[in-house]
């Protein structure tokens, strides 16, 4: 399969830019801290180990300070009231780590057409629909069934989710949705900069 350019619609559908996977986010250590920090592109990095962050953005990193079992704590990004969740998409064997919006208005898990490419979606893989946006406007869309979705030690299986063309903005490629969340108790701690699991 060409990666870079699938049919998902009718027509093909290629890539804006070249599509960059996020940098694999290692498990949690059990008392370490996460490092959170925005390179010169702009681009938003975590991760569990000081050595992994250059020197020269240290000075304005942020530290979410560890202390609780991996399994219960996973980091996210806050801008504003804006929660970004690492989280790992597999699709027929393959798996690519991303970030999506957290959405408790979003019934379901949405994705933009980069990503869908990125896991090599094509057009036998999915089925048109309509999804109703936050605005209201009922648009037209594709889904297709996940091996799984994977938020630190969560995980469901099967997960049906939407691709909507604009989903994402600069830093997320989608909308994590109700369809997850609900299986999961969860509180989103803006202080640690983490969701708690635990509560």
């Amino acid at each position: 399969r060409n990666s870079n350019k699938k049919t998902i619609k009718d027509t093909p559908v290629t890539l804006p830019r070249p599509y960059a996977e996020p940098a694999a986010i290692s498990p949690e250590k059990d008392t370490g801290n996460f490092y959170t920090y925005t390179d010169d592109q702009g681009v938003i990095h975590m991760a569990n180990d000081l050595e992994k962050v250059p020197s020269k953005y240290r000075n304005r990193m942020k530290v979410t300070r560890g202390g609780k079992p991996r399994a219960n704590v996973t980091p996210v990004v806050i801008i504003g009231n804006q929660v970004i969740v690492p989280l790992t998409v597999s699709f027929h064997g393959r798996s690519v780590e991303t970030r999506l919006l957290l959405d408790t208005g979003a019934n379901v898990t949405t994705v933009n057409e980069r990503l869908a490419t990125a896991l090599g979606v094509e057009a036998s893989d999915v089925r048109s629909g309509r999804a109703t946006v936050a605005d209201g406007r009922s648009v037209r869309g594709y889904s297709f069934t996940t091996d799984s979705l994977n938020v630190g030690s969560r995980v469901r299986h099967n997960v049906r989710i939407s691709i909507l063309p604009g989903s994402g903005a600069e830093g997320y490629d989608g909308l994590l949705g109700m369809d997850f969340l609900k299986h999961f108790r969860y509180h989103v701690d803006f202080e640690r900069g983490v969701i708690d699991w635990g509560v």
